[in-house]
């Protein structure tokens, strides 16, 4: 592990300095590639918000690389859908 990186999840690997990688379940490797990475696997989805009451910020779709805007009311769009 590199020097201050973090590695979290399943088969996450932060061989460099700074990095942060996070996994989710999936039975495969992720991992950095170079110095003070962020790196994610997130197959279900990710979410970033930019207040304390979750109703603003953008998230990522399962399965897409398109970031959509948070609709509070929406909760496939909020992060609190099943």
């Amino acid at each position: 592990m590199g020097r201050g990186a973090v590695a979290f999840g399943r088969k996450a690997h932060a061989n460099f300095a700074g990095s942060l990688v996070w996994g989710d379940s999936t039975n495969a490797v992720i991992s950095d590639s170079a110095a003070n990475q962020y790196r994610v696997r997130s197959s279900g989805g990710a979410w970033f918000y930019s207040n304390p009451t979750l109703t603003e910020g953008v998230y990522l779709p399962a399965g897409t690389s398109r970031w959509l805007p948070v609709d509070p009311n929406d909760s496939t769009s909020n992060g609190n859908g099943d």
